[in-house]
């Protein structure tokens, strides 16, 4: 048996005080210890930091994914339109 594990992440607003508890971290430490006592490798991981992420799991081949929530999947047949340096430029002064 193996693993995944995502969460923990400090979203805003958030004050000092939360910081200082870093429920997440001290989460993440509790649960390390639970699958190390049982043997369980942790196969993948996304923990801490400033942004959300979501954990799936596809039954069908029992695959478990984490990504960022914001993840946008595009079809394989569409085309990025990718801004040369001149594009970014022009696009920061009107900023």
């Amino acid at each position: 048996m193996q693993a995944s594990v995502a969460g923990g992440a400090f979203v805003g607003p958030f004050t000092e005080q939360d910081l200082s508890l870093d429920l997440g971290g001290r989460t993440l430490e509790i649960v390390k210890k639970i699958l190390a006592d049982e043997g369980i490798e942790i196969e993948k991981s996304e923990t801490g930091g400033f942004f959300t992420s979501k954990i799936s799991l596809d039954m069908r081949n029992w695959e478990c994914t984490i990504e960022p929530s914001v993840y946008v999947k595009l079809p394989k047949d569409s085309k990025l339109n990718t801004p040369d340096l001149k594009e970014i430029s022009r696009v920061m002064e009107r900023i």
